[in-house]
């Protein structure tokens, strides 16, 4: 090939390849958007708070349970409310979520499969406007309000989660609610049944 021929095909290439480069410089780029609990820790300034609670997690062997932000949600409903989508409980109450995660992990995912907490730890002014229980453990950051994930049935959901309760339900302190739909209630401050 003709030295002028091989080097008009390399001002050829090279003049698509700019013009490539700047046709993507100039396509608008979609910013990315922070996530709710993203905007919670950076806006409420809660990022050694967070370090801290998912350090309690690893040394108590419970971080893959469920995803953090779940365990920090106070409900579905919190728009409604105009009250906070996430809270942190005190540092004090922390030990009482391992055991309800460990509960969660042990007997009821190997039983009923995938589950998505819709309600983790609740401030007083959510847990009152939301008709929680008075004493409910929610604000004492032992409950978790539970969906799952899987296609089970609701009556197969009841007699997996009742069995689960007659059999170990005692010795672990078990609180089990279960409501009209497929969602339920799980936690470790005290057994009991609604």
């Amino acid at each position: 090939m003709k030295p002028m021929l091989i080097r008009a095909k390399f001002l050829v290439v090279s003049a698509l390849a700019i013009i490539v480069c700047v046709s993507c410089v100039r396509a608008p780029v979609k910013p990315i958007l922070p996530t709710d609990f993203h905007a919670f820790i950076v806006d409420g300034n809660h990022h050694k708070t967070l370090r801290d609670f998912e350090a309690f997690l690893r040394a108590n062997r419970i971080t893959n349970v469920v995803p953090t932000e779940q365990l920090l949600q106070q409900g579905t409903d919190w728009r409604s409310h105009n009250l906070p989508k996430y809270a942190f409980p005190p540092e004090a109450l922390w030990p009482r979520m391992a055991d309800t995660l460990k509960l969660l992990r042990r007997f009821v995912i190997p039983e009923i499969g995938p589950i998505q907490v819709v309600s983790g730890f609740r401030t007083n002014d959510y847990n009152s406007i939301a008709g929680g229980a008075l004493r409910s453990q929610h604000l004492e950051f032992s409950a978790l309000d539970i969906k799952p994930l899987s296609d089970i049935s609701k009556e197969e959901l009841h007699t997996l989660l009742n069995r689960t309760w007659q059999t170990h339900g005692k010795g672990l302190n078990m609180g089990l609610g279960l409501y009209n739909n497929r969602r339920f209630h799980i936690d470790t401050g005290g057994h009991r049944k609604w």
